[in-house]
């Protein structure tokens, strides 16, 4: 049996790029190379991280928590706002 291939890093979910990190580290940690398995670590933190705030953005909000909008800033009667 075939082993399925995995979607690219750039379109898995959230969680799946999470445990992802967390299989690299542990595999790195027990090769013994640390400095590697740190780096690894502070990614699924960070991962975590924004995956929390973007939970907590969404459940507080009424604007989407994952907005595609345009980085540029939009003036209208002297206030400044991002166009949505």
């Amino acid at each position: 049996m075939k082993k399925q291939k995995k979607p690219p890093y750039a379109d898995r979910s959230d969680i799946d790029k999470i445990r992802s990190q967390w299989k690299k580290l542990t595999g790195l940690y027990s090769r013994e190379e640390p400095s590697a398995a740190v780096v690894r670590a502070a990614t699924a933190v960070e991962l975590s991280v924004n995956l929390a705030i973007r939970a907590e953005f969404a459940n507080q909000s009424e604007l989407s928590a994952n907005p595609s909008y345009s980085p540029d800033r939009v003036y209208r009667g002297g206030e400044r706002s991002l166009t949505l």
